[in-house]
């Protein structure tokens, strides 16, 4: 697994072949957000999706611009020579769409998952699932032990994938300071942790 790309197909095979290990999950793959167009595509899917975007760039408050934000492509449908700009891969054999966005902001031993999105036209189809699986693995790869994330729509999507419900106020201190727990997120949201060193 390197920095900019993951799969969810278990393996991280190169040509992407192998079955996902949830069956309700799509092989994707995950490419950092690093350029204005593809800034552009993370916040048109998050908009797409009435999420909060203000942040992703670090306009609002630097301190707490996510580590790192990822586009999820299909796997399958993705050439070896492909790029993602503008919510769509580029490459000599076509366009692909960009499925989905997810990104982790981290402080120490603990994260906030944050700005989990899937395109409207594709719920349902197993790449929320995907995403959050790459997401985790990026994390624990990275040494995060415990997750964070508030949901106003998605509490119970994440409690299958072990979270438990948890006050606010028992998020560490540099959760509590992120902007999506400050000013994004109404104080209504649902706050969860999942601990994935068990």
């Amino acid at each position: 697994m390197t920095d900019d790309t993951d799969r969810t197909d278990g393996s991280n095979a190169a040509d992407g072949s192998s079955v996902p290990d949830n069956p309700l999950s799509a092989s994707i793959t995950l490419r950092v957000v690093d350029s204005s167009a593809s800034y552009a595509a993370a916040e048109q899917l998050l908009s797409r999706n009435d999420l909060p975007s203000g942040d992703l760039r670090g306009e609002t408050d630097t301190t707490s611009t996510p580590a790192t934000l990822w586009l999820a492509v299909e796997t399958a449908a993705l050439p070896s020579d492909s790029t993602v700009e503008s919510g769509e891969s580029h490459s000599e054999s076509g366009d692909i769409r960009a499925v989905g966005v997810g990104g982790l902001e981290q402080y120490g031993t603990v994260g906030l998952v944050r700005s989990v999105a899937v395109h409207p036209e594709r719920h349902g189809e197993g790449y929320g699932t995907s995403i959050c699986d790459a997401v985790e693995r990026q994390a624990a790869s990275r040494g995060v032990e415990t997750l964070y994330l508030l949901t106003t729509t998605a509490a119970a999507f994440f409690e299958q994938r072990g979270y438990e419900p948890v006050a606010r106020s028992d998020a560490p201190e540099a959760i509590r300071e992120t902007t999506q727990f400050t000013s994004l997120c109404p104080d209504a949201a649902a706050c969860l942790r999942k601990r994935l060193d068990e």
